[in-house]
């Protein structure tokens, strides 16, 4: 077979890869050396195909592990606590994260991408720029220097860290520069020789003395006498607690003591205090007004020309942003790993459910109507198709609804779901329904609508965890004149549970934002629900007191 001419080995080979686009081969036109040769070709080819289908699926796999990692990498760098921008070596900004924006007093990342580095820094700090973004290399892949930034004109002092990005996030070399403000140390240092100066000639001073330097300041200043009761506290401790200084003057800073902190953080404190050591640790404090608020807080002995103990001062920097970005990023991170799993299962489930619905419907066309099964056959077709939905809509995700509207009468279908309010609720709930005599008809798309009742549904039944005598309530109305839609139905879902501070419902929409702990809440309930709302021309309003209990009332227009 070795022994053909290669013009004809050539016309062989041709011939096979011919019959392997068409499928068929016709070996009676040929010679038996041909065909000898043809079957060989034939198999080198197969074994070739099969080749490049195994590279192609490696292939595959090798692109969705680096997309996978490129989405973590933007959400890191989005969800870091402090300023950062991604630069290149000639010093153009490719991306910088919103606390970048925040820093610079700029409205939206993109106002930074493209623009020079050098232009937001003083002239004595860019030749460091300049050197770093010019020899970080992986010998030397990380510099820091204290530099000044441009903050609407003014000098700002940071610290500033650059970082050789590894070069699966960026084809070129690029640096990652983060940016520490450093003017609330130099406050807190102020501060504390300022008032350290005034205590070494009496304490009693502090009260009679200038305080209006700290009035502005960014740290959370706080001044107690040995006993550790409040001689002062300024506008920013303030403003986060919610007490005033004439309502905490001669208290002691237990008074917004939570339980939330760790076990024998107060004694190292203590102890700290007692030898004349400087404390800095990490507290969460409880608000007046309900919540709570994280910082860090230093804490030190002021004393007097003899050396003895004065008074004590305090400073904190509040880091509740900071919490709340981390827990935001690890609900990132469940919410990738859980449409991970939903992509994975939902052709499967799918199979599934169809398989249940096709049995069903052919169940049912061949059951008389008046049989004692053909009521539960019709159920089962019913939670098959609900099933397909939900999973129809977990697929599509929460950003954009794809709305199937059919018109609906609202009473009959919140009837028709009661069990399933129930099952949610659990026992310990009682549950109120109160529906209009009167139907109601909306257009509405009842997957959606379902899910909307559902995540209401959910967060009164936590709120009401800790309630003696837990209820909840679903009523319907017909609301006629409103001054946007002229016939509106309402639909009022409400609990006497725990309430929410008005701080807690500003932010319930906020994607991601939520008061349950990290492991229990995505932060994307109330976001669902105001993505229905507005999918259908609604609105929502939520009234809520603490220890009074929460009002949500969806509104949604009548159909005509």
């Amino acid at each position: 077979m070795n022994d053909l001419p290669k013009k004809r080995l050539d016309e062989l080979r041709s011939r096979a890869q011919e019959a392997l686009i068409k499928g068929e081969l016709e070996l009676a036109d040929f010679q038996q050396a041909d065909k000898e040769k043809m079957e060989s070709l034939i198999q080198e080819l197969q074994i070739y195909q099969a080749e490049l289908e195994i590279q192609n699926h490696e292939l595959r796999k090798t692109q969705i592990a680096l997309e996978t990692e490129h989405r973590k990498y933007l959400a890191l760098f989005e969800n870091l606590p402090i300023p950062a921008l991604v630069v290149n070596q000639e010093g153009l900004i490719k991306q910088a994260n919103t606390q970048a924006c925040h820093f610079f007093n700029l409205s939206y990342p993109k106002n930074l991408v493209q623009y020079s580095i050098y232009r937001l820094f003083a002239t004595d700090s860019q030749p460091w720029l300049s050197e770093s973004l010019h020899h970080l290399d992986e010998q030397q892949s990380v510099l820091s220097q204290q530099l000044q930034a441009l903050v609407n004109n003014t000098e700002v002092r940071v610290q500033a860290n650059t970082c050789l990005l590894p070069t699966e996030y960026h084809l070129d070399t690029h640096i990652l520069i983060t940016l520490v403000d450093l003017s609330i140390e130099q406050e807190r240092n102020l501060i504390r020789n300022t008032l350290q100066s005034v205590l070494e000639q009496n304490l009693d001073q502090v009260m009679g003395f200038d305080m209006s330097s700290f009035e502005h300041s960014k740290a959370l200043v706080l001044v107690t006498d040995k006993e550790h009761n409040i001689l002062y506290l300024n506008h920013a401790l303030e403003e986060v607690s919610g007490y005033t200084l004439d309502e905490v003057q001669g208290l002691r800073p237990s008074i917004w003591r939570s339980d939330h902190n760790l076990s024998g953080t107060f004694d190292e404190l203590n102890f700290h205090l007692q030898h004349g050591y400087v404390w800095i640790g990490q507290l969460i404090n409880q608000r007046k007004k309900g919540g709570v608020w994280t910082e860090l807080r230093t804490v030190q002995a002021l004393r007097n020309r003899q050396g003895d103990i004065s008074g004590y001062v305090s400073l904190g920097m509040d880091l509740s942003d900071q919490v709340a970005l981390e827990e935001q990023a690890q609900r990132v991170g469940r919410l990738e790993a859980a449409y991970t799993l939903i992509a994975g299962l939902n052709h499967e489930f799918n199979n599934l459910l169809g398989s249940v619905t096709g049995l069903t419907e052919v169940n049912l066309a061949l059951t008389a109507e008046d049989s004692p099964i053909y009521a539960n056959l019709e159920q089962t077709l019913v939670a098959a198709q609900r099933a397909e939905t939900l999973l129809h809509h977990l697929r599509k995700g929460q950003s954009t609804l794809d709305l199937q509207k059919t018109s609906k009468e609202i009473n009959a279908f919140i009837k028709q779901e009661i069990p399933i309010f129930h099952s949610i609720l659990g026992r310990n709930i009682q549950l109120e329904i109160e529906l209009t005599s009167t139907p109601l008809w909306v257009q509405v798309d009842t997957g959606y609508f379902l899910q909307a009742l559902v995540n209401l549904l959910k967060n009164a039944r936590d709120a009401l965890a800790d309630t003696e005598q837990p209820q909840c309530k679903i009523k319907t109305k017909l609301v006629r004149g409103h001054t946007k839609l002229e016939q509106y139905v309402e639909i009022l879902i409400q609990d006497n549970g725990c309430g929410m501070p008005e701080e807690v419902r500003q932010r319930l929409f906020d994607p991601f934002f939520s008061t349950k702990p990290a492991d229990k809440g995505t932060g994307l309930g109330m976001m669902a629900v105001l993505n229905f709302i507005k999918g259908h021309d609604g609105f929502i309003d939520v009234y809520s007191s603490i220890h009074q209990g929460t009002q949500c009332i969806l509104k949604l227009p009548v159909t005509k």
